[in-house]
This record gives C-alpha cells, structure tokens and sequence, in this order.
C-alpha cells in the first residue's frame, strides 16, 4: 500500500494515514503497528463506519513511512486496509483532537 504524499499534514509534522478495514481485526491492526517503536500510533476515527468497515487514523512520522507501507503490505492477507480520502472536516477534527490534548 503505497501512502500519498497528500496525506501528510503539516499542521501536525506527521502523515495521517485515514484506513478503513474490516471491523474484527481493529486490533491486530493496532498490535501489528504499535508493537515496533515508533513507528506508528493507531487512533480510532469510527468503530463501526457506518456498517462498512471500522475507520482508522494511522499517525505516521515522515521517517516511518516506507516502512509502515511494508508492515501494511505484509499484513494485507490478514487485514485488507482500503485508504480512505479524508474529508476537510476528518483533518481538522482530528487537529482539534491531537492539538488539543498537546493544550492540557
């Protein structure tokens, strides 16, 4: 899965990586990914997406990228991810959430 260059936000000095997949591996997604250091953090957008899949967010360092496309591409027999285009509203929601947890 390659990661489109649109989708780093320079607000956040990181690539949010919008994915919706197949809602039971939610959590082989997150252990997959967190489980080597520093490479990406797995936040929940929408558990259930609307019946079609549960909606992800990965928070991805520029560092990281190729190889959080490697892990996702190793992985994708197990946990199809499908890159989601994020809407205007996804990206500053999602500012609003990470800026303003940096505020308290």
């Amino acid at each position: 899965m390659k990661i489109p260059d649109s989708y780093f936000d320079a607000a956040l000095g990181l690539y949010a990586v919008f994915v919706r997949i197949p809602r039971r591996e939610s959590i082989l997604l997150k252990l997959v990914l967190e489980s080597y250091e520093g490479l990406a953090v797995v936040r929940s957008v929408e558990p259930d997406g609307g019946g079609l899949g549960a909606e992800h967010v990965l928070l991805v360092v520029c560092d990281a990228v190729a190889d959080v496309e490697r892990v996702l591409a190793s992985v994708d027999y197990e946990v199809p991810a499908e890159l989601m285009t994020p809407t205007p509203a996804m990206r500053d929601d999602l500012r609003a959430q990470l800026l303003g947890e940096l505020d308290r």
